[in-house]
């Protein structure tokens, strides 16, 4: 039986993958309306912002692979 210590060490790094899915998301959304021209006078902002967020999601999601992979096994 799995006690609630793994279940948290696993669920930590399925909330960092989520939220990294979901920032992901938001930097594509942001992407897309900077090419469609929806930026509203300030399309460099937008452009900075898309940029931003697929990076964090990148960071978010990779930690989040590495805390199940790496730090979950030795625990």
């Amino acid at each position: 039986m799995n006690s609630i210590g793994d279940i948290m060490k696993g669920g930590i790094s399925a909330i960092l993958i989520v939220i990294g899915y979901v920032v992901l998301w938001c930097g594509i959304l942001c992407l897309l309306f900077q090419a469609f021209g929806r930026g509203n006078g300030a399309p460099e902002m937008l452009l900075w912002c898309g940029i931003g967020c697929v990076i964090f999601s990148l960071i978010m999601g990779g930690s989040g692979t590495a805390w199940y992979y790496i730090v979950k096994p030795k625990a």
